[in-house]
């Protein structure tokens, strides 16, 4: 197994545990509506990280529509954490309010690296093309969780 398959295995799994939906239950207004858009985040890149680790065809225009969902959703983060909004169920820390540029910035990345990565797959012939703008996304969210997601 190349070290490109191994590392997509381990992210999807990774995509997969972070979208649990038991993680949902009981989350209402702006907090599930900030819950479903990460878990459909995360479903459009497991599918790509599928393609890339050899699970699933490659699909250019599946990667493309899935880059424009995830950039389409990034560009909405900001709404979607108004103060107050931290309350359980939601995995948000408190230091997405007290460090707000950052979080902003990061949501911004996110959109931006998400679109390349659609541009990226236009041209695209073959699940290698794509996989390192693909791991730009993926490691911008991985930066994102980590310093503004509540462990499960």
């Amino acid at each position: 197994m190349t070290p490109t398959r191994k590392a997509a295995l381990a992210l999807a799994g990774l995509i997969a545990l972070a979208g649990a939906a038991i993680a949902h239950q009981g989350a209402s207004g702006v907090v599930k509506e900030r819950m479903e858009a990460m878990k459909d985040m995360a479903g459009r890149m497991k599918v790509i990280a599928g393609m890339i680790g050899g699970e699933r065809g490659f699909d250019a225009q599946a990667v493309a529509s899935a880059a424009e969902q995830v950039a389409f959703k990034a560009r909405r983060l900001d709404k979607q954490f108004p103060e107050g909004s931290d309350h359980p169920p939601s995995e948000a820390r408190p230091e997405i309010w007290s460090d707000w540029d950052r979080f902003s910035e990061l949501a911004s990345e996110l959109e931006s690296k998400a679109s390349r990565l659609g541009v990226a797959a236009g041209t695209a012939t073959a699940a290698a093309d794509i996989d390192v703008p693909f791991r730009a996304v993926a490691a911008t969210c991985k930066g994102c969780h980590q310093r503004f997601r509540l462990d499960d």
